[in-house]
């Protein structure tokens, strides 16, 4: 298709075609019909009623889709076929809200490509208008969308697909993945990439097979695919391939890893874990998807070992099922060493290499499962080998037409294969197709191998003389500003020189000090705030006490004040029944006095004489006991108040006991009650500390 405004227009209003639900021969039928009423005459041949939809559209239909979709005008009787001509039998109304629609469309595109001018004369590259700026955007999204059925050389690099030049491929990526993700001209741009994809289905030999689900389709996947379910390849890419194989799976297809390919990651996962071990290790490691989430994570060595061991529990998770490659049957495999030559002809390994031998035993895998069957298209295929290597992909491809088989070859592209699902249900995944160009476009802004190789060089030879240390070179060789540097030192040299290089180093190590000295300002003002906060709670504590000691002091003083006024009253309560046992006592006696004189007060009875002889004979005991020990009646009266007394205290006020006092209240009660009263200042000091 030619990137005129109006074909960029046209592709995009395709997507809103089939947001409204109208099969993918449909989404033309208004394009057509907008030809047919600006025909000139009423006869006319396919290449004819062809030019007049370029013209108005822009797009170039092939000619075997435009003729299904006369088809359909046919049987509306609009139109009348005359062998390989056409004649109108009445000339329909062109559709007044296409043009309408174009022009919403056209408008949208109008200020992402003014975007993208502002973004471009920022970065050193100035554009002519709006126009030339949206035709780059269409050009790196379309060289960048992988073909439905890939049938020539797919090159893996964004940058060897482009044929832009290097600096305007990475101005307009970094321009896809910072502006058009995640604001205002995402809708413009997703429809512009989808209609793309779109636009590619008039291509198909059968249209109609677009809608089809997978019947009973085996997928198995590759390395690099398996990688990125597990979660070791983030970002878009690591985004766009989970979205796809999920889809995938809604769409009928089963996902599968085999034995051999697990094998392979643990290979891959052995190597990362030898050079993680040291820094002169990490230093060459190739900066990909893998090696950049293992190194932002952090991974140990260990920590890799134990990723190893779970890696088809892992896949079990993330609903991949692991199976064992089927039994090996030659005369489904076809040339096998063909094939191994092929795939090695990149001369990076050999026919034997552990690489090559993983990707003929996986396509042999999938041709023994498909058994000799073969099919003319992809949803009724039974087994693909999927991988996201374009140069496995097309040697394959390659290889199967030679070996004069023929329907879907049995590898196909990741991005192939889940643009076909796409097709058949857009609603399931609907930004699989921006993130899968977004994470190519983040590919394209990497360094290419070259310079990352002086790059290493470099950062060793410095090692050697001492100008840098180990930690430093691995610093520099994870910052995330070394690829960004390197690939903007490639867009203004065309081949780098050491010199540039040194600059680039010094760059980021002046970066990463300053980095280092942020941290450690911050660390020390963290532990000034940290003191401070300290401090003040320290005073806050502090005050707390005191507030809780002047509390407590205040409540001793209540309880002591209390506590005296109930010792007050427990000692008149003593001295009042002291004083009424000592009356009582002292009328008992008297009374007994005469009625125990024999013959006086004979009224009573003998029990009551015996009573009152004895109340009389303990009087007179009491009497010469204190005669002979010494003390008075009185003194007793005042050892049984402080008794009762000190009883009560015990109950009431948890005093100590009544015996240890007794004895001590009977060496200090004197004989006359004068000496014997204990005052109330000779107890007080013992109160005051026992409580």
């Amino acid at each position: 298709m030619s990137y005129t405004p109006n074909g960029l227009a046209t592709v995009a209003l395709l997507k809103t075609r089939l947001d409204e639900g109208h099969d993918h021969l449909g989404l033309f039928e208004p394009l057509v019909e907008d030809a047919l009423a600006n025909v000139e005459g009423s006869e006319f041949a396919i290449d004819e009623i062809r030019a007049v939809l370029q013209d108005r559209t822009g797009i170039l239909l092939p000619a075997q889709t435009l003729k299904s979709l006369m088809g359909r005008f046919v049987r509306r009787k609009i139109l009348k076929r005359v062998g390989d001509r056409f004649s109108l039998q009445s000339r329909p109304q062109a559709d007044a809200n296409l043009a309408r629609l174009r022009a919403d469309v056209r408008a949208q595109q109008q200020a992402l490509g003014e975007a993208f001018l502002h973004h471009a004369a920022d970065a050193g590259l100035p554009l002519e208008n709006a126009d030339v700026a949206i035709g780059i955007l269409a050009t790196v999204a379309s060289e960048n969308k992988v073909p439905l059925i890939l049938n020539e050389p797919l090159p893996d690099s964004a940058l060897e697909r482009s044929s832009l030049p290097k600096k305007a491929t990475r101005i307009a990526a970094r321009f896809i993945t910072q502006h058009c993700v995640d604001s205002s001209l995402r809708p413009a741009f997703q429809s512009l990439v989808e209609g793309m994809l779109i636009h590619d289905t008039a291509f198909l030999c059968d249209c109609t097979n677009a809608s089809q689900r997978f019947q009973g389709l085996i997928v198995g996947l590759d390395t690099k695919i398996l990688f990125a379910v597990i979660g070791l390849a983030g970002g878009p890419n690591g985004v766009a391939i989970r979205e796809g194989l999920s889809l995938l799976r809604q769409l009928g297809a089963r996902t599968i890893a085999f034995e051999s390919t697990v094998d392979e990651m643990r290979r891959v996962l052995a190597f990362y874990e030898g050079r993680l071990a040291t820094p002169s290790g990490i230093a060459t490691l190739w900066p990909t998807d893998l090696r950049n989430h293992i190194l932002s994570a952090r991974y140990s060595p260990s920590d890799i070992r134990i990723i190893s061991a779970s890696l088809e529990s892992r896949l079990q998770t993330s609903g991949i099922s692991v199976v064992p490659l089927p039994e090996h049957k030659p005369r489904f495999t076809l040339d096998e060493k063909l094939l191994a030559e092929l795939l090695s002809s990149d001369g990076r390994d050999t026919v034997d290499s552990p690489r090559v031998r993983h990707d003929v035993d996986a396509i042999a895998a999938v041709l023994t499962l498909r058994r000799g069957r073969t099919a003319a298209s992809v949803e009724r295929s039974p087994a693909l080998f999927c991988s996201t290597t374009g140069k496995v992909v097309h040697n394959t491809q390659k290889w199967y037409r030679t070996q004069e088989q023929g329907g879907i070859p049995p590898a196909i592209h990741l991005s192939s294969l889940t643009s076909i699902a796409w097709l058949k249900k857009p609603a399931a995944a609907p930004g699989i197709k921006l993130h899968e160009l977004v994470a190519l476009c983040a590919s394209a802004m990497r360094p290419t191998p070259a310079v990352w190789t002086k790059l290493t060089e470099s950062l060793r030879r410095l090692r050697d003389e001492g100008a840098i240390k180990d930690d430093e070179t691995v610093a520099i060789v994870v910052s995330e500003l070394t690829e960004p540097l390197l690939a903007h030192l490639e867009e203004e040299e065309e081949e780098p020189g050491n010199a540039s290089i040194l600059g680039m180093i010094e760059r980021v190590r002046g970066a990463y000090r300053r980095e280092a000295s942020d941290q450690a300002e911050e660390l020390v003002r963290s532990a000034h705030a940290d003191s401070a906060l300290a401090r003040q709670a320290a005073e806050d504590a502090k005050r707390t006490a005191q507030m809780e000691a002047d509390m407590a002091r205040e409540a001793c003083a209540s309880r002591d004040a209390a506590l005296s006024v109930l010792a007050a009253r427990i000692q008149r309560s003593s001295e009042r029944l002291a004083n009424g046992a000592f009356i009582f006592f002292v009328v008992v006696t008297v009374a007994a006095i005469p009625m125990s004189v024999p013959g006086v007060l004979s009224a009573i009875g003998p029990e009551w004489k015996w009573v009152a002889r004895a109340v009389f004979f303990l009087a007179a005991l009491l009497t010469a006991g204190s005669r002979i020990l010494g003390g008075s009646l009185l003194a007793w009266r005042k050892w049984l108040a402080l008794y009762l007394d000190r009883g009560a205290r015990e109950r009431l006020l948890e005093e100590p006991s009544i015996p240890a006092y007794w004895f001590e209240a009977k060496e200090q009660v004197p004989d006359d009650a004068k000496r014997g009263q204990v005052s109330q200042s000779q107890r007080e000091p013992a109160s005051t500390s026992r409580r």
